[in-house]
């Protein structure tokens, strides 16, 4: 099952929300995010073996997913310690 997401341009680089697809429209939550510029969105799968697969668009927003580039991204920010 995949999730939406978007990929945030803020002070301190490229950061990653993820969210629910079933509830959340990718333009509903980026305006929580005024201060900061949607870069990317679409949806994204992380398997049980924790492989990232971004892919698709926003059709809201009328931005795509960058596919690897965000994958990186979001798999940088799940390292992170916290």
């Amino acid at each position: 099952m995949s999730s939406k997401y978007i990929i945030l341009r803020t002070t301190e680089g490229e950061k990653a929300v993820i969210f629910p697809g079933d509830d959340f429209y990718h333009d509903d939550v980026a305006r929580h995010f005024d201060g900061s510029e949607v870069v990317s969105a679409g949806f994204v799968v992380i398997d049980a073996g924790g492989a990232i697969k971004c892919f698709g668009k926003s059709t809201g927003l009328g931005i795509a997913s960058r596919g690897v580039d965000d994958e990186i991204v979001i798999r940088h920010q799940l390292r992170e310690p916290k």
